[in-house]
């Protein structure tokens, strides 16, 4: 029996036009909607077929490619510190290269359970279409095994995310496999899957705004595009506010965290203050945080302070973290549907590398308060 929309419609128990937005990744369909198809399209078999031009539906593994495995590729090479709390607060371990088991160490928990959320993004949406995610923690892209490895017979294309280089887009160009680049920007090369940080720092910034701040600081990091990204939305969301821009009020180098303490310590030393500061990322915030108490300002009742990303240290602290949270899961999730988007390209189909955005939301915690007055 050759299997159909309409096949796959009466297994799912849906309507034809909603396999049909599935297939095509419609916004209208809901997550529990789209499994259900998903499931049926495994259980009948869904074939690869020849695609009209410019159109592209995702199908599932070993229909027509004989590829079943992805891989996820986490490049990690700069320099970090371990984190973790106790009864006293905070503790910042030594700056050191990551570790080759860096998801398993336990110094690192912290710092990679933002990758862990977008693994299970990942994996959560690889396996109704039948595929095996694949995971490698490499500390260079000059490295001719493995983009063999990412070659071989069952590889169906790559997602690769963690830290930017600007040898990313060589190493991109060079991928024997389609590739998707996960909140790793770059140029023209491949799909990009990020967050919206427009949308991120405007949040931040609005609240700040509702509370009465109007003096209002960031901090961030050197060498890469996404504290820039951040940076450059500070300024825009502070400059169509009317507010004041201070260069000593703005600090974009080393984010080891002791670095940031220190130029934090300094700032809040000065007679004129930022009231609230906008961090690059939780780690960030921490170091800001942990700076104001050694000058004994209040956190947030004299100074009030946003973090990015909301990683499980963002709840650990006292008082928790107010931040931007990035939706991981969503991020692997979309990671994965674009990948296999690019799978299922006809082989002479035009590439337009693509840039997702994914929204971020404010949550609102304990280190953020009206502004004091004066």
């Amino acid at each position: 029996m050759a299997v159909t929309i309409a096949r796959v419609a009466k297994a799912a128990k849906v309507s034809a036009a909603t396999v049909c937005r599935v297939l095509n990744q419609r916004p209208e369909v809901s997550e529990r909607m789209r499994r259900r198809v998903l499931a049926a399209l495994q259980r009948v078999g869904w074939p690869s077929r020849a695609l009209a031009a410019g159109r592209r539906v995702m199908r599932p593994a070993g229909t027509g490619h004989g590829a079943t495995m992805i891989d996820l590729v986490f490049h990690r090479f700069q320099k970090s510190e371990a984190f973790s709390t106790d009864a006293q607060g905070p503790v910042i371990g030594a700056l050191r290269a990551p570790p080759s088991g860096f998801f398993r160490d336990r110094a690192y928990q912290l710092e990679s359970a933002f990758y862990r959320g977008m693994i299970a993004g990942a994996a959560e949406e690889a396996g109704p279409w039948g595929y095996q995610l694949v995971i490698q923690h490499v500390r260079t892209l000059h490295d001719e095994a493995l983009l063999a490895s990412l070659g071989r017979p069952g590889k169906a294309g790559a997602i690769i995310a963690g830290d930017w280089h600007p040898d990313l887009e060589r190493f991109a160009a060079a991928c024997p496999r389609p590739v998707v680049l996960l909140d790793l920007p770059a140029a023209g090369v491949a799909p990009v899957v990020t967050m919206d940080d427009q949308l991120g720092i405007g949040q931040a910034m609005a609240h700040l705004r509702a509370l009465g701040h109007r003096h209002i600081a960031f901090a961030g990091g050197n060498g890469a595009l996404q504290p820039l990204q951040r940076f450059v939305a500070w300024r825009m969301h502070l400059a169509d506010a009317g507010l004041p821009l201070r260069a000593e009020w703005i600090y974009l180098d080393s984010v080891h965290m002791v670095d940031v303490q220190r130029w934090a310590a300094r700032m809040l030393s000065a007679d004129e203050r930022p009231t609230a500061v906008v961090c690059q990322n939780d780690f960030v915030a921490v170091a800001v945080i942990m700076a104001a108490r050694s000058r004994s300002l209040a956190v947030p009742a004299e100074l009030s302070v946003v973090g990015y990303d909301d990683g499980e240290m963002a709840r650990l602290l006292d008082p928790p973290l107010t931040t931007v949270t990035v939706p991981t899961l969503a991020l692997g999730r979309i990671a994965v549907r674009e990948l296999l988007q690019e799978v299922s390209d006809a082989p002479d189909a035009s590439r337009l590398a693509r840039r997702i955005l994914v929204a971020p939301s404010l949550t609102v915690r304990g280190t953020t308060a009206p502004a004091p007055p004066g």
